[in-house]
């Protein structure tokens, strides 16, 4: 965890001012990405070789909350997650490598919203930092059910992706924004290598619009966010992982970057994340590029 941690405060030195989140004291950088050098987003994770080691949040720094598991065991479940973002788009990116021994993907076509009950890759963004619960409203709570559904996903978001999928559906978002996992504010390549209901590594790979405020009407009502460098955003990432195809409900285990029980409804269980400056050696690598390509012109 030091790792990560340190190369983030060598960045600009900012992780004091984050506010509370988890893991408590640890905050994550987020890769900045120049112009000629963004990914592109097919699952194919080669354009992430570009971004340092320390930007990776590998499985060991993760939590796992229900089979109680107090470290990783690479045969059974294995990943990485590394993070990034662009100026002149304003997108966040991320991408994600897992290996599972058993890749369970059972969701009956059509019932998209059972997206999360299969071996998946959750994001979570609260991108004002603001915390607080943002879903699972009930009627005591917001007694109008128009009220109560704008509240829900307003302030913070839940996204999942799995793959392959039957109906080929690969992502979904937990609110009433359907557009949201559409295009333009939503790209997604994914990969998978192995055998369905056996051994396998799957690729996801996203780029994403994110946003300060929802409003499900659509993106002319909702706000959204615009990075800034050495700001703080709220992130929170999990992966289900299911193991036993005679009994596809049944969790095997659940990973998650805070190390927190229900981030799906409580973003102040969200993870710190610094929206990090280019780093020195990318922005020279950016710069020569540019003068090549230029001599071409």
């Amino acid at each position: 965890m030091k790792r990560v941690v340190l190369a983030t405060a060598l960045v600009l030195g900012l992780c004091g001012l984050a506010f509370a989140h988890f893991p408590e004291g640890v905050t994550y950088p987020i890769f900045q990405f120049p112009d000629n050098l963004r990914p592109t987003i097919d699952g194919d994770l080669s354009d992430w070789d570009i971004v340092p080691e320390a930007y990776r949040i590998p499985v060991d720094l993760m939590g796992e909350r229900l089979a109680g598991m107090t470290e990783p065991d690479y045969n059974d479940f294995n990943c990485w997650l590394a993070l990034g973002w662009n100026k002149s788009d304003n997108k966040l990116y991320a991408a994600s490598w897992t290996y599972d021994n058993v890749h369970l993907v059972p969701r009956p076509s059509g019932e998209i919203t059972l997206m999360w009950r299969q071996d998946d890759f959750e994001i979570m963004t609260d991108m004002d930092h603001s915390g607080g619960q943002y879903k699972g409203w009930s009627a005591e709570q917001i007694p109008d059910e128009e009220e109560r559904k704008l509240a829900e996903g307003r302030q913070a978001q839940q996204y999942a992706c799995a793959y392959p999928q039957a109906d080929g559906v690969y992502a979904v978002s937990f609110d009433y924004a359907t557009w949201t996992t559409e295009a333009p504010y939503w790209e997604a390549g994914f990969t998978f290598d192995g055998t369905l209901n056996g051994p396998g590594t799957t690729t996801y790979e996203v780029r994403m619009t994110t946003f300060d405020e929802l409003i499900y009407y659509g993106p002319d009502q909702s706000t959204e966010h615009k990075f800034k460098e050495g700001e703080i955003v709220g992130l929170q990432f999990s992966y289900g992982d299911f193991d036993d195809p005679e009994n596809p409900k049944q969790y095997h285990a659940f990973w998650t970057v805070s190390h927190q029980d229900a981030t799906f409804k409580f973003a102040e269980r969200f993870c710190d994340f610094l929206v990090a400056p280019l780093e020195p050696g990318i922005a020279v690598e950016s710069d020569t590029w540019g003068r090549i390509k230029a001599s071409f012109e």
